[in-house]
């Protein structure tokens, strides 16, 4: 399948399972609707070990949530639900779906801190034409996409811009260790990951007023 071909259908299936997500979070939420973006490196690395590697492999996010905390002030417990999508010049493209449980402390400042615990499910496709030697001659093989499990844990820090009010936009940055598995299971069954991500997070349809 063309590498294009991969992307396009990318950008179309996502608006339609956002779509379906955020109206059921819409429903439950009432008011606002969270939406939360982010731009990331991806890099396969042991967990912690660089903060940031080289060349830069980007990827996108786009997820909402909801609050298991009635009245949300200084903390909060959440879950997320969204879709990601990375480029690897070398290895692959790979398209995500994930839920997250996540934990939020915010200080009177607007400061925050959170740790998210994570399980995705990823479909991978390669960026490069693999061939296979059959009857005499080499042909390509077909790059139909490989699907497979991702748990991950992120830390977060992030500064509400109003924090007064309860629907401030929130800018973030994120450091994300994840893995695939079943990844080989004749040679390494999980591969490790990192994302790191700059984003922001905000209500839809709010006018921050309250």
């Amino acid at each position: 399948m063309h590498l294009q071909t991969i992307f396009n259908s990318f950008l179309k299936g996502l608006p339609f399972v956002m779509g379906l997500f955020f109206s059921s979070f819409s429903h439950a939420q009432k008011k606002n609707l969270p939406v939360t973006v982010s731009a990331f490196n991806q890099a396969t690395s042991m967990p912690f070990s660089k903060f940031f590697t080289a060349p830069i492999h980007p990827g996108l996010a786009i997820s909402s949530e909801f609050n298991y905390s009635k009245a949300p002030k200084r903390s909060r417990l959440f879950q997320t639900l969204g879709g990601s999508y990375y480029y690897h010049r070398y290895l692959n493209q790979a398209i995500t779906f994930f839920s997250e449980l996540g934990y939020e402390f915010r200080t009177k400042p607007g400061v925050e801190i959170a740790a998210l615990l994570g399980v995705g499910y990823m479909c991978s496709f390669r960026t490069a034409t693999e061939y296979s030697f059959k009857n005499g001659s080499y042909t390509s093989s077909k790059n139909g996409g490989v699907g497979r499990f991702t748990p991950s844990f992120s830390l977060e820090t992030g500064y509400y811009l109003f924090p007064e009010k309860q629907t401030s936009p929130k800018l973030f940055a994120r450091y994300q260790v994840w893995v695939e598995y079943p990844f080989s299971p004749d040679f390494i069954d999980l591969m490790p990951h990192t994302n790191v991500h700059l984003g922001i997070k905000f209500l839809m349809g709010s006018n921050n007023q309250q």
